[in-house]
Parts: C-alpha cells; structure tokens; sequence
C-alpha cells in the first residue's frame, strides 16, 4: 500500500480515537450491517478502502484495508465482503469479552 495512502487512513484513523469524524466516511452498504463504515482513497487510478467499527465499544475496530479492483462494475467482491462480515463477528466476540478466539 503506498504510503501516501497509509498517511490518509492513519490521520483518518485518529480521528476517529478522538471522537471526529473523518473526511469521506460513509456507511459501507453492499449488504454489510450498518454499523460497518468506510473511508476511500486514491492514489494514482488505484482506489483503496478501510472498513471499520466503531459501534462495539470505544474502540476503533478497523475490520479490513484493501485495494480495490472491481472486475465487473463498481462493487466489491464478495471474498472480501464475507471477510469483513468475519471480522466483525470477531470482533463483536474480543468486544463481549470472549478473547479466546
């Protein structure tokens, strides 16, 4: 990931530790739950997302950080849906006190 990028997602990131809200989060949608945010990037033609939480706890629970290659319209896999899907239930769990997993 470049680091431009990093430097979006990390300053973004902080906000969110300090109770703001970035620029240009939005609820994921595709069929996510609606406490599933994101926050895009470019840099260069490429486009990359975070997917987060912040709606288990006060913590910020970044869920999945990926470039986006859309092969057939503006949609996002669903391999990296259902991983997102995975990690929130992950953290929902570490959230409830269950961190043996």
């Amino acid at each position: 990931m470049p680091e431009d990028i990093r430097d979006v997602f990390g300053a973004a990131l902080l906000d969110l530790q300090y109770g703001e809200s970035p620029v240009g989060v939005r609820r994921f949608g595709e069929g996510l739950p609606r406490e599933v945010m994101r926050i895009g990037a470019d840099n260069r033609g490429d486009t990359y997302r975070l997917a987060y939480t912040t709606a288990l706890s006060d913590a910020v629970f970044v869920l999945d950080v990926f470039q986006k290659k859309s092969k057939r319209g503006i949609s996002t896999p669903r391999r990296i849906l259902s991983r997102i899907r995975s990690q929130l239930q992950s953290a929902a769990e570490y959230s409830r006190g269950d961190r043996s997993k």
